[in-house]
């Protein structure tokens, strides 16, 4: 009885989070993280968010409204799908929740040698 409880409840706690749908298969969404953790400083963290808005309106324009957003580390590719070049580093995944309970995940992808003038991917920004 006490197994088929711990299933039950289990399998509604499944339920209660919804799926994170990720604007680019190649990546998933890891453990949420903070900014500190991920070795982001906090203005890359925040070149990164808006970075990662953008990408949001970009490929969903008629979104419903952001009523949060989440930094989580980068994980794997999906089933099936190929995986990141070596020349691209990720350094986290920007989950957006919507307000129609949506959770959509937007990878952020940076060139692994990025220019100067690209202040979000610069590892040395501080």
């Amino acid at each position: 009885m006490a197994a088929v409880l711990g299933l039950a409840l289990g399998l509604v706690a499944c339920q209660t989070t919804p799926a994170i749908d990720m604007i680019d298969a190649r990546v998933t969404a890891g453990a949420g993280k903070t900014c500190a953790e991920l070795e982001l400083s906090s203005v890359r963290c925040t070149l990164l968010t808006l970075r990662a808005a953008k990408a949001l309106d970009e490929e969903r324009p008629n979104h419903a409204r952001v009523t949060s957003q989440a930094f989580h580390e980068a994980g794997e590719a999906g089933a099936g799908q190929s995986a990141m070049p070596d020349s691209i580093v990720v350094p986290g995944v920007v989950v957006f929740t919507l307000d129609d309970g949506t959770r959509v995940g937007v990878p952020l992808l940076c060139p692994r040698q990025p220019d100067s003038s690209d202040q979000a991917c610069n590892p040395r920004v501080q």
